[in-house]
């Protein structure tokens, strides 16, 4: 319920909440990248939801997996699904 009360419950039930971890292999020409995220799960009072995701930047580079090498930063910023 944290991440209801920081938002005052405006913005639906946020049924989960959390920060998440993607690595990806090279291919061809591209080579491996790796993305760290914040993302929620909040649904509204009408039966909608939304899924949501925001990619977190450099500052949060602590919260990364220490035992890896650092790959490219992939950047989508902000995503969502309803």
């Amino acid at each position: 319920d944290a991440a209801n009360i920081v938002m005052n419950f405006d913005y639906g039930d946020c049924l989960m909440f959390g920060i998440g971890y993607t690595r990806t292999k090279p291919y061809l020409m591209v080579d491996g990248r790796e993305q760290l995220t914040l993302c929620g799960l909040q649904q509204f009072e009408n039966g909608s939801c939304i899924i949501w995701g925001k990619e977190l930047e450099k500052e949060h580079d602590g919260l990364m997996p220490a035992d890896k090498t650092r790959r490219t930063r992939a950047r989508t910023h902000l995503f969502s699904v309803s």
